[in-house]
């Protein structure tokens, strides 16, 4: 059991990566915690990303995964978790609650922040 659950962080680790989805996934879920209490998409989303690391990382659960689908394809099951969307579900709820005045600011933001992935890989 142990090996499983090395082999769940191993590949928690190897599918994150050193990029920061994983901190902005760990943000949606503290919105949906603190601000979407009363919205029931917000407890099934919030609710969703519990168990679903509860399955992925329960020792027991890992080790019939990865006997099923073998160890070195677990980090596959990460793909179940839909990170982008509950990010940007919490991101357009956490704009929308600011009110419409600032859309604008943030779209630039937004802009600003992916330009630099953008120009770094431009082809010359």
């Amino acid at each position: 059991m142990k090996r499983a659950l090395l082999a769940s962080l191993d590949a928690w680790q190897k599918y994150w990566g050193n990029g920061f989805y994983v901190y902005l996934l760990l943000a949606a879920f503290l919105y949906f915690l603190v601000f979407g209490r009363k919205k029931e998409r917000a407890r099934i989303l919030s609710g969703y990303i519990v168990v679903f690391l509860a399955v992925f990382f329960c020792p027991v659960t890992a080790y019939i995964i990865q006997k099923c689908i073998g160890r070195s394809v677990y980090w596959r099951v990460l793909w179940v978790l839909p990170a982008v969307p509950l990010i940007a579900y919490a991101g357009t709820c956490l704009v929308k609650k600011a009110g419409a005045s600032r859309p604008r600011q943030y779209i630039l933001l937004i802009f600003y922040c992916g330009s630099a992935g953008f120009l770094r890989n431009w082809p010359e």
